[in-house]
C-alpha cells in the first residue's frame, strides 16, 4: 500500500508543523517518515487506536503519486488533508513552512534533507530536468533556419536569445555560461529519470 501509485498530485498547503511532528518522526538521513505511536484520546474508542498502532505504528508513511509531467512524489494523507512527503520532511526538520521545495538530485522521492532545499518558483524552474520534447541534448539550444544553432534562456518570465552560432559547441558554451550568469543549478538541463 505505500507504494501505491495514485495520478492527482496534492496542491502545497499550510502544513501544520506541530501536529506533524505529533503524527510523525522524520528521518533526514533516509528521508523516511515514520507514523509515530498514537494515544487513546486521539481516537473514537481503544479498539481504533489499538488497530491503528498495530498496523502503522514505526512504519514508512505515503504514497507514490505522479504529476501531470510523470514525476513521482510522496504524498501522505493525515486526517482530510493530503500533503506533499518533501514539503512535511522539511518542516518537520526546519521548523517553518516552506515556499517550494527542490530536489536537487531531481528525484522526487528522495526525501533525505541533504536533497531538499527551500526555494522560489523561479528557483526550482531552474533545476528542471531536460524536456522530453529535446532534441539538441541540451536545454536552450535548437538547431535554427537561419544559423546553424540557436541559444536561448529564460530570465524571469521572459526568454533571451543569446545569439546563432556556427557550431553546436559554440551554443552549447554560450548557454552554460549563462546558466551560471543567471543561476542555473548545475543540474538543470539533465537527462535524469522522472
Amino acid at each position: 500500500m505505500a507504494n501505491k501509485e495514485v495520478n492527482k498530485m496534492p496542491k502545497a498547503r499550510y502544513i501544520d508543523i506541530e501536529e506533524m511532528k505529533k503524527l510523525f518522526t522524520y528521518n533526514p538521513d533516509t528521508g523516511d517518515l515514520i507514523w509515530n505511536y498514537r494515544d487513546v484520546s486521539e481516537f473514537k474508542n481503544e479498539h481504533a487506536a489499538k488497530s491503528f498502532n498495530n498496523k502503522k505504528a514505526g512504519e514508512v508513511v505515503g504514497n507514490i503519486r505522479v504529476n501531470k509531467n510523470g514525476k513521482k512524489y510522496r504524498s501522505i494523507k493525515t486526517n482530510t488533508q493530503t500533503h506533499l512527503a518533501h514539503r512535511v520532511c522539511w518542516a518537520i526538520y526546519h521548523n517553518e513552512q516552506p515556499e517550494m521545495i527542490d530536489h536537487i538530485n531531481g528525484d522526487g522521492t528522495d526525501n533525505r534533507i541533504s536533497n531538499l532545499r527551500s526555494v522560489s518558483v523561479t528557483e526550482n524552474n531552474r533545476n528542471a530536468r531536460r524536456h522530453k520534447t529535446n532534441t539538441s541534448g541540451y536545454s536552450g539550444v535548437s538547431k535554427y533556419n537561419e544559423c546553424k544553432w540557436q541559444a536561448s534562456i529564460w530570465i524571469g518570465n521572459k526568454q533571451v536569445n543569446l545569439g546563432c552560432y556556427d557550431t553546436k559547441a559554440e551554443a552549447v558554451a554560450a548557454r552554460k555560461s549563462a546558466e551560471k550568469v543567471c543561476g542555473y543549478h548545475e543540474n538543470h538541463g539533465s537527462n535524469r529519470p522522472l
